[in-house]
Parts: structure tokens; sequence; C-alpha cells
């Protein structure tokens, strides 16, 4: 994915108390999530548009504008809007829990405890991020970090002095996308996967220089064979399993079925957020088809129970390879209805508007939605991205 979400809701996430797993050179750490909706209803079409936006703009923020050959896996838990894992932080080390970003490449905390710095970090310089409905002003660190099995003794990462858009949460790590969601838990990062030049810019005394994520780290350290990050999401109805994984250095293949299909990375954009699906013309068509009315209250398509029995599934060609997202995987999740301000029996569609007309440069965002139907491999080394499908890709526990 290469895009986050901005979400105001309160949550909180725990690692569960169970020890680490080790199978076959894996390391899984089970996670588990507890969600405690506020009541503020969640405009997520409106939240995915400002980051359309930002990834037209660029990354760069003021103080004035914010007043062996192995793979190392580990659990990730969707938070509703997120998935989050954990690692550590410092020395000595202190417990974070992440947000799991694939659209950006910086890694930083400090959101809710801005200027925190971990003990034994080392001064870099002065970065800075915009994100469209969120920013950071801070400064840079290198720290001793540690996600599953794999240490970085010295990882660079932001400490945040200025934020917004991040409210209750302590900030994102990069190289995965950023989903900012407003969590109940004190020491919270985002794990941000996207591509190493999303850096560039953003020390401001050194613009042209890139911050190595934590894969360019793992692999140049010789902790991984390859600089991959294999994603797995399941559709999840509840708020209490693991139900994702995130592997380091290749992928696990015991999450899907069938090949593992690549694609250049310039023909592709996969974004770990809500599925937003073409552009403004096409979308108004796709309303017309699907007899969806907008909700005020969450701001998406609203049909009604005979509307979704006649839903078609929607079909995406990436590669040549057609990919098809079945109508169970096009509504947002009932069970979890209360968590974007909706009614317990609304049925609501996670397909909207980029905000953009056709043509515009970015036509489509495959999201959080299609991710949790497809396995996805981000191979930087070679400027490729996998999808296969999974065991959910044809589910319908929506």
């Amino acid at each position: 994915m290469f895009s986050h979400l901005c979400l105001v809701l309160a949550l909180s996430v725990a690692a569960a108390t169970s020890s680490v797993v080790v199978r076959d050179s894996l390391i899984t750490l089970p996670l588990v999530k507890h969600l405690n909706y506020t009541g503020t209803p969640l405009k997520l079409a409106e939240i995915d548009r400002a980051r359309v936006k930002a990834l037209t703009t660029s990354p760069k923020l003021t103080a004035s504008q914010i007043q062996d050959s192995t793979t190392y896996p580990a659990d990730i838990t969707n938070t509703a809007v997120s998935y989050v894992a954990q690692v550590q932080i410092g020395n000595p080390p202190d417990p974070y829990t992440l947000i799991v970003d694939t659209g950006s490449s910086n890694t930083w905390i400090g959101a809710r405890s801005p200027g925190i710095v971990p003990g034994g970090a080392t001064l870099q310089g002065v970065v800075s991020v915009t994100y469209g409905s969120g920013a950071f002003l801070g400064t840079e660190y290198g720290v001793n970090f540690t996600i599953g099995n794999m240490n970085l003794p010295s990882q660079s990462i932001g400490v945040a002095l200025l934020s917004y858009g991040s409210s209750g949460v302590d900030g994102i790590l990069g190289q995965v996308h950023h989903i900012y969601v407003e969590l109940s838990f004190k020491k919270l990062i985002s794990i941000s996967i996207g591509p190493t030049d999303l850096t560039i810019g953003t020390l401001l005394l050194s613009p042209n220089q890139e911050i190595p994520t934590v894969t360019d780290n793992a692999f140049t350290s010789g902790l991984i064979s390859s600089k991959m990050v294999g994603i797995y999401f399941q559709p999840t109805t509840s708020t209490s399993d693991a139900n994702g994984e995130l592997t380091f250095g290749g992928v696990d293949d015991t999450k899907y079925v069938g090949d593992l299909n690549y694609v250049s990375a310039d023909h592709i954009n996969l974004s770990l957020k809500l599925l937003r699906r073409h552009q403004s013309d096409n979308h108004l068509r796709y309303q017309m088809a699907t007899g969806g009315v907008i909700d005020s209250t969450t701001g998406l398509l609203k049909i009604s129970l005979t509307q979704y029995e006649n839903l078609n599934s929607l079909f995406f060609n990436i590669g040549g390879i057609t990919y098809e997202l079945t109508s169970n995987a096009q509504i947002w999740p009932r069970a979890l209805n209360n968590v974007i301000g909706g009614s317990s029996d609304g049925i609501y569609l996670i397909v909207s508007s980029t905000g953009k007309t056709s043509g515009s440069g970015m036509d489509f965002i495959n999201g959080m939605t299609f991710l949790e139907r497809f396995y996805t491999a981000y191979d930087s080394g070679n400027n490729r991205c996998g999808i296969a499908e999974t065991a959910y890709t044809y589910a319908t526990s929506n």
C-alpha cells in the first residue's frame, strides 16, 4: 500500500501475553485488539481523499504550518481501520505498538508524548512530513529497534516535537502505509513499508538524503536476503483476533493459494486504507449501478438488502491478471458498523470517489478491504509488487 488514513476513534490495543511462537524460522507475535468506539462518526471517504491529495504534494512541513536468508514475520491485528504490530525501541528497550502503513516510509513517534527521546538515541537531524490530514515536525534519531526476532541497532526514526492529525497515537513506523487512528494506548507508532524514496525531502537540512527504512537496514545488515515485505490480512468482524501477518525478507507461502503474480511497481498502487476505487466520474457510474445513496453520517454509499443481493463483483486487471472483488468484499463489515457511526442493520459500500477525474494520474487505489482478500508482497529490490488469492478471497463474512 502506499498511503495512510487519519481517523478519529478511540481504540485500545495490547499484545497478547502468550510467548512468541517460532515456526520454521518464522517468528509470530500474537496480538489482541480492543475496540472502544466513542460515538464520533468516521468520514472515511473524506479522510482518504485528503490522503490522495497529499500523495501528489511535497512531504515537507514547516513549524508555522503546524500550530542469514531468513524471513521475519510478526502478526498484525486489525483495529477496525488499521493493523498493528509490536516492537521494542531504545536502550533499554521500551515496548511500542505499531500501526502498519504500506504507503509511507518515515518511522516516527511522539504524537502523543512529543519530544520524548528513547534511551541511547543518536541525533541525526531535523525531520518533517505531511500526510494530507496529518503531519509532524521533529528530530531524527538512530535508535535500537527490534521487531519479532529482528534487531536493528541503529534504525532511524523521527521524534515529533509538533504534530497534528494523529490524536491519541504516538506516531508512524515507516515502511508500510500510514493509517492514523486515535488509540488509547500510550506508546503507539506505525509501521510504514513504503518505498525508500518517499523519505527524500523529509530531512530539512539534507533534503536530497534518503532515510533507510526497516527493510533497508535489515537487508544491509544481512538479516534478510531480499528487500521484500509480505503482507497478509483477512476479513474481520471481531476486535479480538490476530488476523494478519507481516513478513520481512520474503513471503509466507502458507498464507496464499495459487500463484503469486508480480507486476512492476510503476503500474500499481495498493494502499492500506479502506478501498478507494476509481475516479469521480467512474464512481458516479458505480453509484448509479448499485443504487447507493450517500449516508450523511458515515459519508459512504448505503444500499438496501435487496440492492446488496443484486450487487455484482468488481474486476481489476493488474499486470494482465484479473482479480475479483466480490460483492461481500465491497461492503463494510456489518458487525463493525458502530465503528463508523452506522446503523446496526445498515449496509455500507466501501467503494468511494478519489475526488479526482479520469486521467488525473491516480485513477484508483485498492485499499485495506482489497488487501484483506489478497496476499501482497512488496519487493523494493526489484521494484515490483506481487498479488495472490487467499482462502478469504471469496469469503462472505462481511
